[in-house]
């Protein structure tokens, strides 16, 4: 990017910071400071004798009690009275945070004088205020926000960069020019930047109540296996040996209640004993060798940072081979959004925040995935000079060896497995598998699944009795899993929620909410319905992934590439894990991260396919500006959905300080 327009996006966040970021204060340059009488009283402060127009209101709790300043945040409510409301009024709740000073300004629109004001705090609040503490219509300073500065300053590069029509979509993508590989390799550090703040606002998060001491599963179960035991160290409540069904949750928590014990949720319940049924792959792979090697464990936290971290330059590389091997003619810019997409589009962000063990296989899971998947199109990769038609081992066995674990993380997400057919399909059709000359190229890619399966199928059957049996069913949750069932009406609520329930928008920070709290979404399904705090479908939180419905349309241009049966099945499997997570779980919010990845990657095909055709056509560059738009939405949405209000590890919960900044960040809150 040249300098001159980097200066001119200076001068336009300067401009922003002083006029629009700073609006209040030159607004408060016409109030009249009114004069008042105050009295504290029962954790409120009743200002009387104003008899002016109010315009704002200045409070400082913290000046005049230091003990205030160990706290975030201080809410308060505001009533008045005006010429419209001889009684109090109630105004919306508000909030004072210490080291925010744009906080301590509450602009009002009220009608005509105000005679009095009252402001309650939570009980403790200081007796008596210090000198000026209270002010009303006072003048709020120039506050030039330094942070805010440069979070613009990086917006508006990135958007003068990718802007549709940008010109970085005018240069031919080569992966042997230094420039290109230092442009990629700057854009993943930031796309890994990102990860690892939404990773760290939440990485200490842990579920505080005893029940939940689920989230250490993974620690007993590296004990026990290394003690040589599958059930876990843990004794369960003598008094569900005496239940007929110890899954039936309103009746085992009476039982618990009288007998005075207590029982840790969420783990699997069988024949007098614990078990943790989430995949034993992430203990074999990180709690294990930890123990070994440190004689510590780590925590779970610390992991998901790591594999959403790693997550991205495996995106990165997925679309750089997918590519390579199918598609010739991409710019520049199409590739770095298309991995951004992928990253911030493939449901991860909500698994990294949400950083406790039940983020750990599914993120384990997806990352398997992707690897295995771009492992396998690298072993039909034809460079130019090398042998056609042969098969790397190497690259098959790789990808052979991630999708057979992912059976051990969450076996649902190993239906990615099937995927070898249509990306091997030239080659089996020409032999070079299930056939005595293909007979290396077939052991490589299925030896982990028979090795792994075995030794999977074997840990089974020593907790459960079953070799198939993996024991999810037998999760001391907050409904009976064993007899959950199959109910073909659940379907109609399971694919509107996660694929097409819209976001709850409120004219408030932070804007979107959940749609409904845990087990309160309201249906006309007269059946147990299962739900977690929910913000919205897939299609409406990445508008990216609506080009999947384009899918036939661009068929011909798939086909040619080999791509259209794999773009299909992606689409497949999206559907086929909504259908089982319906009848399994319910609907809750990581259970998107199930397909997003699938859906996002099918829909990024259709992208490239719709953008040939375009070519071919002649209107390529106003399709690709739609794309582009859509795609920057992607982005943004999904960052800006980490600081939702009602999700589990709320930003608002975890991390207020970050919250508050973030909402006296924008004008738009004040």
């Amino acid at each position: 990017m040249k300098i001159s327009k980097l200066f001119k996006i200076l001068i336009a966040v300067l401009l922003l910071e002083v006029l629009v970021f700073n609006y209040r204060h030159w607004e408060s340059l016409a109030f009249m400071e009114a004069p008042f009488v105050g009295v504290c009283s029962d954790s409120a402060i009743e200002l009387t004798g104003i008899d002016a127009h109010v315009s704002n209101l200045y409070l400082d709790p913290f000046s005049g009690d230091q003990t205030w300043k160990t706290g975030n945040a201080v809410p308060l409510q505001i009533e008045v009275t005006d010429e419209a409301n001889a009684l109090y009024l109630k105004l919306p709740e508000t909030e004072i945070v210490y080291g925010i000073p744009e906080s301590f300004y509450k602009r009002l629109y009220l009608s005509g004088k105000t005679e009095k004001i009252r402001i309650s705090f939570p009980e403790g609040m200081p007796e008596t205020f210090a000198p000026g503490a209270v002010r009303i219509n006072a003048v709020r300073p120039f506050l030039f926000c330094l942070p805010r500065v440069l979070i613009l300053f990086c917006i508006g590069c990135f958007l003068m960069v990718f802007r549709p029509g940008g010109e970085i979509y005018k240069i031919p993508l080569s992966f042997s020019e230094k420039r290109q590989r230092a442009a990629v390799i700057l854009w993943m550090a930031v796309n890994m930047a990102a990860v690892g703040a939404v990773g760290l606002s939440c990485l200490n998060f842990r579920w505080t109540q005893t029940e939940w001491l689920a989230d250490l599963q993974y620690n007993y179960l590296a004990e026990s296996l290394l003690e040589g035991r599958v059930s876990l160290g843990i004794e369960p409540p003598a008094c569900l040996l005496e239940m007929e069904n110890p899954y039936d949750y309103a009746l085992r928590a009476m039982k618990l209640k009288e007998s005075g014990e207590t029982l840790i949720m969420d783990l699997a319940y069988y024949n007098g004993k614990y078990y943790s049924y989430f995949g034993i792959v992430p203990v074999i792979l990180f709690y294990i060798p930890c123990l070994l090697l440190t004689g510590r464990q780590p925590g779970a936290g610390y992991i998901i940072l790591a594999l959403g971290i790693l997550f991205v330059p495996a995106a990165f590389w997925y679309v750089r081979t997918c590519i390579r091997k199918y598609w010739k003619s991409v710019s520049l810019g199409l590739y770095l959004l298309l991995s951004s997409v992928l990253v911030f589009g493939g449901g991860i962000l909500y698994l990294v925040q949400n950083s406790t063990i039940y983020s750990l296989p599914f993120l384990l899971s997806l990352l398997l995935d992707l690897l295995g998947i771009t492992c396998w199109m690298h072993a039909a990769y034809q460079e130019e000079g090398k042998q056609e038609g042969k098969l790397h081992k190497g690259w098959l066995l790789a990808g052979g060896i991630c999708m057979a674990l992912v059976m051990g993380c969450r076996p649902s997400l190993a239906i990615a497995l099937f995927l070898a057919f249509p990306l091997f399909w030239k080659e089996i059709r020409e032999r070079k598998f299930f056939s005595k000359q293909g007979a290396g190229n077939t052991i490589a890619v299925m030896a982990p699944f028979f090795l792994i399966g075995f030794a999977l199928m074997g840990y089974n059957y020593a907790r459960f009795g079953s070799f198939l049996d993996f024991g999810a069913a037998y999760n001391m949750t907050g409904f009976d899993m064993t007899h959950r069932g199959f109910v073909p009406e659940r379907f109609k609520l399971g694919f509107f929620e996660y694929f097409f329930q819209p976001l709850t928008v409120r004219p408030r920070f932070p804007y979107v909410y959940v749609l409904a709290p845990h087990m309160g979404l309201v249906t006309d399904h007269l059946g147990q319905t299962i739900n977690e705090p929910f913000l919205g479908g897939y299609f409406a939180m990445n508008f990216v992934g609506l080009p999947v419905f384009l899918a036939g349309r661009f068929r011909t241009q798939l086909r040619e590439k080999g791509l259209y049966v794999y773009t299909l099945m992606l689409l497949l499997f999206s559907v086929i894990l909504v259908g089982l997570d319906t009848q399994m779980v319910g609907i809750t919010a990581r259970y998107l991260s199930d397909f997003s990845m699938f859906m996002t990657m099918a829909a990024e095909l259709v992208i490239l396919a719709a953008l040939q055709d375009s070519g071919e056509r002649g209107y390529r560059e106003e399709l690709q500006k739609v794309f582009v738009i859509l795609m920057i939405l992607c982005i943004f949405t999904n960052l800006w959905l980490t600081a939702s209000s009602g999700i589990y590890a709320d930003l608002k919960l975890m991390r207020p300080r970050i919250y508050y900044w973030l909402k006296y960040l924008s004008a738009l809150s004040l």
